[in-house]
């Protein structure tokens, strides 16, 4: 039996199930996202794929060999998956295919978030956000809120709590709080937006970290950066990445806009 016709076989058997489109349909927001959009509509750097018709090719092994190899002279990468995810994930893709962009709801008005070099300086001001690291540049972790006194601690409940499927890495991140979006590192390379009011997740953005990778004290991340339009992780690699143009809405359901650059920091490899 050719390379081909197994694949075909493997993939007539996957697409009956909705377990593995569901399965595909997580690895797509897990590695898809940033570029093609939390539906698959586009964005600046991926095509949407609700069209009905793709440059490569609409089968199932035209897809198959794009997630595969990649395409030369483009920003689409391999996958790097083994087949039968990538299987998983072309049943996703032909059920997104399937749908015209006529059929999706009518979209919520997007809350646009822009935090500005003046806003920075000023951080720390403002007891309803939470700009950067340690609150604002003069690095003392303090904030100015002031309504909860000795008076009053008795009194306070939970509003709501978040269980995160993390893998056992240590989490050491401070959230950053920015127009009532939380924007969380996980563990590195995971990076979730909750709506402070819920907890309920707007977006997140996964990138999995080289197994082989040597570090001194653990994997550790300790939290993102924003400026501008812009949510920055510096990964564990030494990638700095932009991961999205801050345009989203709270209503479950968000953006990933990513600009098309992805920076590797200067440093060399520990022996």
């Amino acid at each position: 039996m050719s390379t081909i016709q197994l694949i075909r076989l493997r993939f007539r058997h996957l697409d009956a199930s909705e377990e593995n489109r569901s399965a595909g349909a997580r690895i797509f927001r897990e590695r898809c996202t940033v570029c093609h959009g939390i539906d698959g509509s586009g964005g600046p750097i991926g095509p949407s794929l609700t069209r009905p018709q793709y440059k490569q090719g609409d089968s199932d092994l035209a897809i198959y060999q794009v997630l595969r190899d990649g395409i030369s002279g483009t920003a689409m990468p391999r996958a790097g998956l083994p087949p039968r995810e990538l299987l998983q994930v072309i049943a996703y893709v032909k059920m997104l295919q399937t749908h015209s962009s006529t059929d999706h709801e009518p979209e919520a008005p997007r809350l646009a978030i822009h935090v500005s070099s003046e806003r920075l300086r000023a951080a720390g001001t403002n007891p309803d956000e939470w700009l950067m690291y340690s609150g604002s540049y003069n690095g003392w972790r303090h904030t100015a809120l002031a309504e909860i006194t000795p008076a009053n601690v008795s009194r306070l409940r939970i509003r709501w709590i978040k269980q995160f499927d993390n893998t056992g890495a240590t989490s050491e991140a401070t959230p950053l709080v920015i127009d009532g979006v939380i924007f969380m590192v996980i563990e590195p390379g995971h990076v979730v937006a909750l709506d402070d009011r819920t907890g309920d997740v707007i977006w997140e953005y996964k990138r999995p970290i080289p197994p082989d990778l040597p570090l001194i004290a653990g994997p550790a991340n300790r939290g993102v950066a924003v400026h501008g339009s812009t949510i920055f992780l510096g990964s564990l690699d030494r990638y700095l990445m932009p991961l999205m143009r801050m345009t989203v809405k709270l209503s479950g359901k968000g953006w990933l806009e990513v600009p098309p650059m992805v920076t590797r920091l200067p440093g060399r490899r520990l022996s």
